[in-house]
């Protein structure tokens, strides 16, 4: 059910927040996850890694891809830019 606060949220975070209240969130994630992952996991070996929102904007604007895809690469992009924050850091100590 909609609430106020749905009010100025895209399809793709109305359905994240729908599948996260149902538990089916990650499930769907993992579903999608495939498409996705080599392109994030070929990234992190370069010697100097692009930021993962960089990855996740080319991958939008270069497909079509349907609100669950975008919701499972919404948070694939939010798991590498962690994972890129980490190498960084590791590499400038």
């Amino acid at each position: 059910m909609a609430s106020l606060w749905d009010i100025g949220k895209s399809t793709e975070e109305k359905l994240a927040d729908d599948l996260k209240s149902n538990g089916e969130f990650q499930e769907m994630v993992e579903q999608h996850r495939h498409k996705f992952e080599d392109r994030f996991e070929q990234n992190m070996e370069d010697d100097v890694p692009t930021h993962p929102y960089k990855i996740y904007r080319n991958i939008v604007e270069s497909n079509e891809l349907s609100d669950e895809e975008k919701v499972a690469l919404e948070q694939m992009k939010d798991e590498f830019s962690e994972r890129w924050q980490n190498l960084k850091n590791q590499r400038t100590n």
